[in-house]
């Protein structure tokens, strides 16, 4: 599955949609993308007890796309550039409710807890103390 630029509203996967792009680009970036989709996916996932008691991402899927989204060395960058993407953008919108993509579960509550995940992030990154075990 790929998400086309008409279906995202441009928002994700240019490359991929551009004519005239060999079918191993387009693959790759079709590829990408659905990394990119997997992590928003994760990082939207409602927080457990657990995590909403210790305010801190525990589950290890939402760490690591806490991780991917948010972490300036992560690889998403670079994915981001791949596909033909401003990456810094791209997380900006995510947090500001901008990205939405009602046809794979990804909505504004997707953003909200994405924005509670970043917040935790951060307080990690703060307070290595509090990171998950």
């Amino acid at each position: 599955m790929s998400i086309s630029s008409t279906q995202s509203g441009g928002a994700i996967d240019f490359l991929s949609t551009r004519e005239g792009v060999d079918p191993q680009a387009a693959a790759c970036a079709g590829l990408i993308t659905q990394v990119i989709v997997q992590a928003l996916v994760d990082l939207g996932s409602k927080p457990s007890s657990t995590e909403k008691d210790s305010m801190r991402n525990v589950d290890d899927d939402a760490r690591a796309a806490a991780r991917f989204f948010f972490d300036p060395s992560s690889l998403f960058y670079g994915y981001a550039k791949v596909i033909g993407m401003n990456g810094d953008i791209f997380v900006k919108n995510m947090l500001r409710n901008v990205v939405n993509f009602p046809f794979l579960g990804i909505s504004t509550d997707h953003a909200r807890v994405a924005r509670i995940r970043h917040q935790w992030w951060l307080n990690e990154q703060t307070q290595p103390q509090r990171r998950a075990a």
